[in-house]
């Protein structure tokens, strides 16, 4: 394993793409933050939505206040200054686009011989020359201001304004147990349990007017599954699949001319289709239609193997599109000699631009149990999102705990009396 000389690299004229992995790990750990300061300059992943949202990051100075937004400015060959690492947290930081350069330039400055970073856009400040990985903490920064702080800013504002209504008692009480949750509820880390291990933060999207991505239809169609699961009889009968599903199909579809349905592109729906045909299955899924009258849509699709029915539920209260059908069919025929007819699966009518990737599993969960989950209606659209929520996360904060009393080598009940009560 060869060993990394600095005079053999360093301030050469080299440029960073031309250059050996091994010389690459050694640049990329001058921009690693050393754990003791990272915890200290910003929230560890561990510390609550609320405490996240607390936490005291710099603000980015404005175009109008930096004294220079020359990125050579930045790069300095002295070496860092001892200390003053907490006051990172209330020095403003540079401008986003600022940072974005000096994250895209930092590398190649290493490799020049740069050792260290000023404050060069704050006009009359000290000179100090931090160590290189002040880039990634600015970078770190702008990347929590705005991906994670900003949207569950809106959504704390949002579960207020649901405490604050008067005209549902139900949607007050969700929202009680959701302003609990957001105090206990880990802001960053896999939202474990769940259909991926996507950060636990991008849930902010179930608290607002905000559109559901794949993530979230996939989580709502986890948590059915589980429900089914619960149940010998339908588990045996039902089978619910990801929003995958309906993609893969319409992919198969369009290229079925060049493509082999008995290849290997094709084995997962083959082998589903042989599943829902030879086993009788009824599979439960939900899929994107796209941009649908201006806005990107779910649709709840119900395939019945034995009685040979496509139920079709869109809040929208369209039909089928025909190439949807077709590709359904397409699909189908490969497994069974019937033409499946198609009749509509009960759904909420949406008025609004979001409220699909709420009502689809909805319907979903209606079909298993009509008893246990009525059909919501667009008054309900608001409860319905508080509800599932608290759900997943309630879920989460069971495995995070588990996990965390595994660690401390007692059981949940004696570690989490409060989560055994629950």
């Amino acid at each position: 394993m060869s060993t990394f000389i600095k005079a053999e690299w360093l301030s050469l004229g080299k440029k960073w793409k031309d250059i050996p992995p091994m010389v690459r790990r050694v640049g990329n750990f001058a921009f690693s933050m050393p754990d003791h300061i990272k915890h200290q300059i910003l929230p560890t992943p561990s510390i609550s939505i609320n405490a996240m949202l607390e936490f005291t990051l710099p603000l980015p100075a404005s175009t109008i206040q930096t004294a220079t937004t020359d990125i050579s400015s930045f790069f300095s060959n002295k070496f860092p200054n001892e200390g003053m690492m907490l006051r990172l947290r209330r020095l403003p930081i540079p401008p986003p686009t600022v940072t974005r350069k000096l994250v895209e330039a930092g590398r190649q400055a290493w490799l020049d011989g740069f050792t260290s970073v000023t404050y060069a856009h704050i006009p009359g400040e000290v000179i100090t020359h931090f160590p290189l990985w002040i880039v990634s903490f600015w970078n770190d920064t702008l990347n929590i201001r705005v991906k994670v702080r900003k949207p569950w800013i809106d959504a704390k504002d949002w579960v207020i304004q649901q405490l604050q209504q008067k005209r549902s008692a139900e949607r007050h009480s969700f929202a009680k147990e959701t302003s609990t949750l957001l105090s206990l509820l880990p802001w960053d880390g896999a939202k474990q349990g769940l259909s991926d291990n996507k950060p636990i933060h991008v849930l902010w999207r179930y608290l607002g007017p905000n559109w559901l991505a794949s993530s979230d239809e996939n989580d709502m169609l986890k948590i059915l599954h589980r429900r089914i699961a619960n149940y010998p009889d339908l588990i045996q009968n039902l089978r619910v699949e990801g929003v995958e599903l309906t993609q893969k199909l319409v992919t198969a579809f369009t290229n079925r001319e060049m493509n082999d349905y008995k290849g290997q592109d094709c084995r997962w729906i083959r082998t589903l289709g042989e599943d829902i045909i030879n086993n009788s299955q009824t599979i439960l899924t939900i899929g994107h239609l796209g941009v649908h009258k201006g806005k990107e849509h779910w649709i709840a699709i119900v395939v019945e193997g034995k009685a040979g029915i496509i139920r079709y539920g869109d809040s929208f209260g369209a039909p089928i599109p025909p190439t949807l059908l077709a590709t359904f069919q397409w699909w189908l025929s490969h497994h069974d000699q019937r033409i499946f007819q198609v009749a509509d699966l009960p759904i909420a009518m949406q008025t609004d631009g979001f409220s699909c990737g709420m009502f689809a599993p909805n319907a979903l969960n209606h079909f298993v149990d009509p008893q246990l989950f009525p059909l919501a209606k667009q008054s309900d659209a608001i409860a319905g999102r508080l509800r599932m929520f608290n759900e997943v996360a309630q879920g989460i904060l069971e495995r995070v705990g588990v996990q965390h009393c595994v660690s401390q080598h007692v059981t949940h009940a004696e570690c989490c009396p409060d989560c055994e009560r629950r």
